[in-house]
């Protein structure tokens, strides 16, 4: 029985590139899912799979997390692993499909849930951009603000591991 993947949007869940790696299960905002559906959902979650990896960006509004948090304690099950994960979205579902495919392996929650975080330092994530006046997790100074207003100009921006930005 393979340890569940849940993340929490929709836009997390990548298709998996063989057909063994099973589905990760989608944990619904406060906004979308009254708390008795969200409990039912995990618990029967937990019944099907016996063990659960949630997987969220640390950037998740608060309200969302306490919902998990508050799911996750109603069920009164330490069989339910919360990882708030700080990586870009992207980064976080490239990691969900990484555990989803290592789950069917013989590999116990535990371990899979301690392989998100070695795997989390890993993953490069990053873009390009034409500029950097909407970063916030990348130190941008001074003089590549300036440059970044000038036509023609691009910088890649790398999330993580650590946060950088180099002018290309």
């Amino acid at each position: 029985m393979p340890t569940a993947i849940a993340v929490t949007s929709p836009d997390l869940v990548l298709v998996p590139p063989d057909g063994q790696t099973p589905a990760a299960a989608v944990l619904r905002p406060p906004d979308a899912q009254p708390l008795d559906d969200a409990i039912g959902q995990s618990a029967a979650l937990l019944d099907r799979c016996g063990y659960v990896v949630a997987l969220y960006p640390d950037a998740l509004p608060g309200a969302y997390a306490r919902r998990l948090h508050t799911v996750r304690s109603v069920l009164e099950s330490d069989r339910m692993a919360l990882l708030p994960i700080a990586l870009p979205p992207l980064a976080v579902a490239v990691l969900a499909r990484q555990l989803r495919q290592l789950s069917v392996s013989d590999l116990s929650p535990g371990v899979l849930a301690c392989a998100a975080r070695l795997l989390a330092h890993y993953i490069h994530a990053g873009a390009q951009l034409d500029s950097v006046a909407g970063l916030d997790r990348v130190d941008v100074g001074l003089g590549s603000h300036v440059k970044s207003w000038l036509p023609g100009t691009r910088f890649a921006v790398l999330a993580g591991p650590a946060p950088r930005l180099v002018p290309v």
